[in-house]
This record gives structure tokens, C-alpha cells and sequence, in this order.
């Protein structure tokens, strides 16, 4: 209902914020956005992975794409793109509510002798005059400053040199352009030109793993955004080509000088090395170094066998040299290796001879002639061998001798060789060094001859920035969207805020619109004791008048928190004021603060003394009737029988009889009350109750036939009970004093 309600309110603030969006968007500077894409090298596939273009570009390295893009928004890139387009000075039509950029529709050009760099990003404002007359109006160190020129004639500007001319093609498509007026003009330095490049710059690529790249760019004029972005790709390729044509003219350079250097070093190490060949006969030292070296080697193995052989004589001479030849028998077969043919004969011999002699011990005695004759010749067999093992030996130790010799004589071959080897070797190494030097040098002019005569570039450019036909931004529909939703939803909050503040009753005028049952008074906010009495004094004389006879008034609400307990006492104090016999009877049996004494409870379920149950108030005439103490469920003492004879009952003794009833949210128990009452007060409080509940009274007389409902307003501001003083100034008048007020009993009293 809030929303149905306010719907005009939240259509007029959807309109009010679509016209504002309009506005926004119809004035809002244009900007035009333009795409190039571009495929960098890859050295590791593709066309400049064959081997013919590998020597042509031998300075590229693996592409990483990351780099690449940083290398793109460089400045120094961008310095080399913004240089070869003419877009140093920016010229401008300044309206009423915007200014507009000029690019090729200016009708007047601008050249100029730049020789005060502070003059670079200043305005310049050029109005335009009769017979070629200008006025160039600027600011120079906070001065304003003024200077009258004609076209095509140059003038000073602080140092400077400034020469305006009419763009004639222009001004032939359109004569009056001039009168379009006024103008101003920029001229920018190469370096605020990167800076406002860098701005609307945006280099991405479209993976990691693909060399391409997307380069974005926006400006507010079409063309211009087009041509920027054409030319950084352009200048990216140019670039990467100068770059690479500029290190090959180094290195060739570079290769040459030390070229002719190690080309010197090279003769002068060969006639070096043929020099100590010839003078020392060297033809091939490591051949005749490894003969030689056999030889000797051969030479030492004859000595080694020789001196085994010679050992192993010297250990038979030595068994031989023993009397006993049983112990030479015994031992001599295991020396037949090293005798010769005939030690090996004479072994078969003694092993003949030894055996015959075995034989005859059988038949003979060793003292026998026959013994004694094969013992000589056993003793001349061991003589010939001692004999032979003796001149074996001496043989031996002549070709020993001789082998030694002549191992001296070969090896004074070598006392020469490691010098004359060490420096043959050193120079074939300084000519090899050199040589490979020089080689290597010559590999990589040719080389970098090629990269330098190869003026071409693997970057291409596979889509072109075109000119743009429709702006990036604003966006008129989405923005017309956006405002109108915004002004949707703050008309929503707009009407719900104010539907939560102004929804809650707080004048009586109000509640006497908002319901049907008549308002008997409202009662001003206790600021102070007795600020309210003359209203209670008010209420109990109009209820008096309405009838003399004894009546029960019944205090209900709607809700908690209405003010009905502060009602019944200021309300029954009053009338005991006025002398009349009143009793306040506080039958909320809801009410958790409850007393011990007997009441209410009592007097309605027992045959208590009505006196038992009442209690004497602190002014004469008043008396209270407290909740009481049964401890029965209210709903079985509302619903007691003798509840209406009772009530009658309290008349014969009280004129005015108020009762304190809880609210109907809480429970119905004020309905047999009410029934029986003479007058029933319906209590709001101002700015507490909502004007939805201010129906209720109307609902409870509808459905129980209730008559004599009346209202009361309670704690009502005191501005507020007259229109008059319902202004601004006494709102904040009165949230000051109350404000001094809280901080007065919160803090000072504290």
C-alpha cells in the first residue's frame, strides 16, 4: 500500500533521474574505441624457424609474450608511435555546456617554434576577427595576457614563436566554421603526448602460449583513436627492425677491428711454429716419440725376463750348492722350466741314474762296487749340471748388462723431448686459438652481414585498427537503465522511509480522520510533574458531565507501552481531586509486577470483604484496588459469573470506578469489562502507535456493539496540539531542549 500510495512520487523520481541520464549522456564526451591485433615471431615455429632465416636474424631470442605486451605500453615505444603523427597540438570548439575536440575539421592550423618548454599543456583561448585579425588569450605565471596577430604571420608567446594559418580545405566545405566559435588550442610535449596516450592504453595478450597480441585504444575522436593504434603496431615492426638492423652495423663493425687483430696474431704464430720446426728438425716429435718410447718399452721387457731367469738360477745354485743329492732330486723337478733343453736332459738323466740305483739296492749293499760306480757317475751328472747352471747364469747376466746399456743409450733420446714438446705445444696452441679466432669471427660477419642487409620483421599486423562507428561509451541505454532503476528504488525508499516516519499517529486531528469514534481529549507529555494535570482535569470534567450518576470508565489499547497504567492513576487522581469517591482498580492480572496484597482476584472469585481488597490511596478520596493474589488463569476470573453483580456492587460505594485493562494484544480480558463499563477510553500515544491499529476501536464497536468507546491521545509533544506551532523552528527547538535534557539526568545526575 506504501508503494501503491507513492506511485506518483516514485514514477515523478524515475522520470526527474531518466531526464538527468539523458542529459548526461547527450553531454558527456563521446569515447571511440579501436582494436589491432598483431603476431609476434615465434622462433621456435613457423616460417623464421627455418634454417635461412635463423641466419638472417641471428639476434632473436624465444618470444615471451609477456614481455612483448610491457614492451608495447614502453614509453619509449610510444615516443617513437606519437612522433610520426601529427597530433601535438589539439584544437578545441568551446561551447556553452561542453567543450569539443577539433582533429582534421579545425578550421584554422597551428605551427609553432617551441623554445619555452612552459608553455607546453597550456590553453590557449583564439577568438577571430574581421580581415584575418585574431585575438591569442592565455595565461602565463598566474598573468593574464592578450597578443593581436594576423593569419599567416608568426608571433612571439613568451619566448616563443606561434604562426596560425586557415585550414583552406576546410574553410572551403564550410566558410562560416570560423564564426563557429570561440577556439582554443593546446600544444603538447612528446612526453605529456606518452603520458595521455598511456591513459586509454590497453595491450593484452589473448594467452600466454599464443603470440598474439590485441592492442585497444580510446579516444574521443574516431579517427584519431584509429591512427594512434595503427601506429604503435607500425611502430612496434619498424622498431623491432632498426633495433636488430642497428646491432648488426655494431657487430659487423665490431668483427671487422678484431678481425685484423687476431689476423695478425695468426701469421705471427705461424712463422713461429715453422721457425722452431726447422730449427730444431721436428717433422713429427709425437711419431718418433712413440717408437722410441716402444723400443724401450720392448728393451725393458727382455730385462725383466732376463732378471726373473737370473733369479731363479741364483735359487737353483743355491739347492745345488747343497751335498745331499737326494735333496737335490727331491727339489730339481721344480726348476726344469728354467735350464734350458739340456738341464731338462740332464734331469732325466739323474732321475735315470737315481732309479737304476734303486733298483741295485735291492740286490745290493750300498758299500758295493756297483753302487759306488752309479753314485760317481749320479755325482758327475750333478758337477755338469752345477756346471751348466753356472754358465747359464753368466750368459744372462751379460745380455742383462747389454740390454742396459743400451736402455741408457734410447732414453737420452727423451731428455730433450717434454721441453721441445711443451713448446711446439704452446705454439700449435696459440696457432690454433687463432685460427679458430679468426674462423669463428668470419662465420659471424657473414652472418651479421646477412641480418644487417635483411630489413624485414616476422611481427605482422593481422587485423587493422579500423575507424569506428558507434561510441564505447556512454552508453545511452545502459545508463538511461541505471538511472531509472536508481530512481525507482530511491522512490521506493523515498516513499517507505516516509511511510514509516509519518505512519504513526501524533496529532489529534489525525486520529480523528483515522477513526470513527469520537476523541475525548489527548493528554501533553509529562516533561515535568503536573505539565500534564490541566489535560487530566480536562478528561474527568468532560466524563463528569456527560452523566452524575455513579460509572465505571474502562482504560484499554491496542498495544503494550500505550500509557493506560499512567492514564488510570493521573486520570483517578484528578477525580479525587475534584471530590468525587474514586476507585482505581488495576485488574491487568497480565502485569508481572504484581503485589501480595489482596484485590481484584479476590474480589471477584471469593467472598472477600470488599474493604479487604481495597487500599487507601495517598489522597483523600482516592482509593486502589491492587491485581490481588488467587493465582487462577485470568481468563476463568473474567469469565466468573458474578463478575457484572460485583461490578454493580463497586457502585453503591464509588462514584467513579476506573479500570486499568491489559492491552488486546496481549489478551481479550478487558472485553467483559468493557461490557459492563459506562465509558470505555481507547488510549494512542503520539508517535508510537501506527495509524493502521487507529481502525481497532472502530472493529471492537462493530463487533461486540460496544457504545460510549471514546479515544484518548497520550504524550503528545506540546508543539504538536496546535498546527500553528508545527514549524521547522519548533521541531528544533524542541529536540535541542530535549536533547540538553537527556544529557542533563544521564550524565550530570550520574
Amino acid at each position: 500500500m506504501p508503494a501503491v500510495k507513492g506511485s506518483p512520487i516514485i514514477l515523478g523520481l524515475v522520470a526527474i533521474c531518466i531526464f538527468i541520464a539523458s542529459k548526461i549522456v547527450y553531454y558527456a564526451t563521446p569515447m571511440y574505441e579501436c582494436t589491432g591485433r598483431m603476431k609476434l615471431e615465434d622462433a621456435n615455429m613457423g616460417i623464421s624457424n627455418t634454417n635461412l632465416f635463423k641466419d638472417f636474424d641471428i639476434f632473436s631470442h624465444p618470444n615471451k609474450i609477456i614481455a612483448e605486451v610491457e614492451v608495447i605500453k614502453s614509453p619509449e615505444l610510444l615516443k617513437y608511435a606519437v612522433s610520426k603523427i601529427p597530433i601535438d597540438v589539439s584544437y578545441y570548439r568551446i561551447g556553452k555546456i561542453r567543450t569539443t575536440e577539433l582533429f582534421k575539421e579545425t578550421p584554422f592550423l597551428v605551427q609553432y617554434n617551441m623554445l619555452n618548454t612552459n608553455l607546453f599543456g597550456k590553453e590557449f583561448h583564439i577568438n577571430f576577427e574581421t580581415n584575418g585579425i585574431y585575438q591569442l588569450i592565455y595565461t602565463y605565471k598566474d598573468q593574464p595576457k592578450k597578443i593581436t596577430g594576423s593569419f599567416d604571420k608568426a608571433i612571439e608567446v613568451e619566448g616563443s614563436k606561434f604562426t596560425i594559418s586557415q585550414n583552406k580545405p576546410i574553410l572551403a566545405e564550410k566558410p562560416q566554421s570560423l564564426s563557429e566559435g570561440p577556439f582554443s588550442f593546446t600544444i603538447y610535449s612528446i612526453d605529456q603526448l606518452v603520458s595521455q596516450v598511456s591513459k586509454d592504453l590497453d595491450v593484452k595478450e589473448l594467452d600466454k602460449d599464443v603470440q598474439i597480441v590485441r592492442i585497444i585504444y580510446k579516444n574521443p575522436i574516431p579517427e584519431k583513436a584509429m591512427i594512434i593504434t595503427n601506429a604503435i603496431m607500425e611502430a612496434y615492426i619498424e622498431d623491432g627492425i632498426l633495433t636488430k638492423k642497428n646491432v648488426a652495423e655494431k657487430t659487423v663493425h665490431f668483427i671487422d677491428s678484431q678481425t685484423n687483430k687476431i689476423a695478425e696474431q695468426l701469421d705471427a704464430s705461424e712463422q713461429a711454429l715453422e721457425k722452431y720446426k726447422l730449427s730444431n728438425k721436428i717433422t713429427n716429435t709425437r711419431m718418433e716419440v712413440e717408437t722410441g718410447l716402444k723400443k724401450v718399452a720392448e728393451m725393458k721387457i727382455q730385462l725383466s725376463n732376463i732378471e726373473m731367469n737370473l733369479a731363479t738360477l741364483d735359487t737353483l745354485n743355491a739347492y745345488v750348492n747343497i751335498h745331499n743329492p737326494e735333496d737335490f732330486l727331491n727339489k730339481a723337478p721344480n726348476y726344469e722350466g728354467y735350464g734350458g733343453l739340456l738341464y731338462t736332459e740332464l734331469m732325466k738323466r739323474l732321475k735315470g741314474l737315481q732309479s737304476d740305483k734303486k733298483d741295485l739296492l735291492q740286490k745290493y749293499k750300498p758299500e758295493s762296487d756297483q753302487i759306488k760306480a752309479l753314485d760317481e757317475k749320479i755325482a758327475d751328472v750333478v758337477q755338469y749340471v752345477t756346471q751348466n747352471i753356472f754358465n747359464a747364469r753368466k750368459s744372462m747376466e751379460i745380455q742383462r748388462n747389454k740390454i742396459i746399456k743400451d736402455i741408457h743409450e734410447s732414453e737420452k733420446f727423451f731428455v730433450d723431448i717434454p721441453t721441445k714438446e711443451k713448446d711446439l705445444v704452446i705454439l700449435e696452441r696459440n696457432f690454433q686459438l687463432n685460427q679458430t679466432i679468426y674462423n669463428f669471427l668470419t662465420e659471424k660477419r657473414t652472418e651479421a652481414a646477412i641480418a644487417e642487409a635483411a630489413t624485414l620483421s616476422f611481427h605482422r599486423i593481422i587485423q587493422r585498427a579500423d575507424l569506428p562507428e558507434k561510441p564505447v561509451s556512454p552508453k545511452k541505454t545502459f545508463t538511461m537503465l541505471v538511472f531509472g532503476f536508481l530512481g525507482f528504488l530511491f522512490g521506493i525508499i523515498i516513499v517507505y522511509v516516509y511511510d514509516a516516519v509519518s505512519s504513526r499517529i501524533k496529532y489529534k486531528d489525525q486520529l480523528e480522520k483515522a477513526s470513527n469514534c469520537p476523541v475525548l481529549g489527548d493528554i501533553i507529555h509529562e516533561y515535568s510533574n503536573g505539565a500534564s494535570k490541566s489535560d487530566f482535569f480536562s478528561l474527568a470534567s468532560k466524563l463528569n458531565l456527560k452523566s452524575k450518576k455513579p460509572k465505571i470508565i474502562a482504560i484499554c489499547s491496542g498495544v503494550d507501552g500505550e500509557g493506560k497504567t499512567f492514564i488510570v492513576e493521573k486520570l483517578s487522581k484528578a477525580f479525587a481531586l475534584m471530590g468525587i469517591e474514586t476507585l482505581a482498580v488495576y485488574s491487568d492480572l497480565r502485569d508481572k509486577n504484581r503485589t501480595q496484597d489482596k484485590g481484584f482476584e479476590e474480589f471477584i472469585t471469593l467472598d472477600s470483604n470488599i474493604n479487604d481488597c481495597i487500599l487507601a490511596g495517598h489522597i483523600s478520596k482516592l482509593h486502589i484496588m491492587p491485581n490481588g493474589n488467587v493465582g487462577m488463569i485470568p481468563e476463568a476470573i473474567f469469565a466468573n459469573e458474578d463478575l457484572p453483580k460485583k461490578l454493580q456492587s463497586l457502585k453503591e460505594k464509588f462514584k467513579v470506578i476506573i479500570f486499568d485493562t491489559p492491552s488486546f494484544d496481549t489478551a481479550l480480558d478487558a472485553i467483559p469489562i468493557i461490557k459492563n463499563a459506562d465509558y470505555t477510553l481507547f488510549v494512542f500515544r503520539s508517535n508510537f502507535t501506527k495509524t493502521n491499529l487507529a481502525i481497532e476501536p472502530d472493529l471492537l464497536k462493530a463487533e461486540y456493539e460496544f457504545e460510549n468507546i471514546n479515544l484518548v491521545l497520550n504524550d503528545v509533544q506540546s508543539f504538536t496540539k496546535m498546527k500553528k506551532d508545527r514549524g521547522i523552528r519548533k521541531v528544533l527547538t524542541l529536540f535541542f531542549n530535549k536533547t540538553i535534557r537527556t544529557v542533563k539526568n544521564k550524565f550530570i545526575k550520574n
